[in-house]
């Protein structure tokens, strides 16, 4: 964890090697660039939470993150990703139960297949294009089982 420090430049893909690596929370820093979409590897099958929220990455989300299987917690908020999001990316496997990409460059449609996502209990996106932003956070007695 190393929220709230004055790391700068990009995120080091050399985090990858990291093998059990569960939470990693880079939270209120400079980096920039892209997030390295090699550090999505098989190597992080433990990380559970991942939070850049508040620094300066660009770029569009890798997909390759949403496939790390055990990923509960994504945070993503606050920085200048843009695009779109696939919606391959949002199976119904997901383990993904809190998910904030709000304030961002966001654009499109919100994927229908996140609402298959069947652990989802809390959900955060702005799509500044569109002037709309989506709240949604869900009590586990709203859910289905």
């Amino acid at each position: 964890s190393a929220p709230h420090n004055n790391f700068n430049g990009t995120v080091p893909e050399t985090l990858s090697q990291l093998r059990h690596l569960r939470s990693l929370n880079l939270n209120f820093n400079h980096f920039s660039g892209e997030l390295p979409s090699r550090l999505f590897t098989s190597n992080w099958t433990s990380l559970m939470a991942l939070s850049v929220h508040a620094n300066e990455l660009s770029g569009t989300i890798p997909s390759s993150l949403f496939s790390l299987p055990n990923l509960n917690q994504l945070v993503l908020a606050s920085n200048r990703f843009e695009g779109t999001l696939p919606a391959s990316v949002f199976t119904a496997d997901t383990l993904l139960s809190l998910i904030y990409l709000n304030n961002n460059n966001l654009s499109g449609t919100i994927p229908a297949t996140m609402c298959g996502l069947q652990h989802l209990q809390n959900l955060a996106l702005c799509v500044l294009y569109y002037s709309c932003c989506v709240f949604i956070f869900l009590g586990a007695s709203e859910r289905n089982p």
